[in-house]
């Protein structure tokens, strides 16, 4: 699993949804990731970012932005934006 924790911190922008993610969650979690892989990406997210990150969950729904078609991808993999709304601490 690719799993970019720069991209936490906001380090992710543009892209085909990039600002809609920004604008509803503040900055996405871009994985890249296998389709077995979708809880291990939550998990990490949860467990091993948000816990140093300096933020906290805002208890509002959290969200995927799937931003491509795994089949057309060559390696198979599904490039997802994680939408967990946060505040700073």
């Amino acid at each position: 699993m690719h799993h970019d924790t720069d991209r936490h911190s906001g380090a992710r922008r543009g892209g085909r949804h990039g600002h809609l993610g920004e604008a509803v969650c503040g900055r996405p979690a871009h994985v890249e990731i296998e389709s077995h892989q979708y809880s291990e990406a939550w998990d990490r997210l949860f467990s091993d970012w948000l816990p140093g990150s300096g933020y906290q969950s805002e208890y509002r729904m959290c969200f995927e932005i799937h931003l491509n078609d795994p089949e057309e991808h060559p390696k198979g993999l599904h490039l997802v934006d994680i939408c967990e709304p946060i505040r700073a601490l």
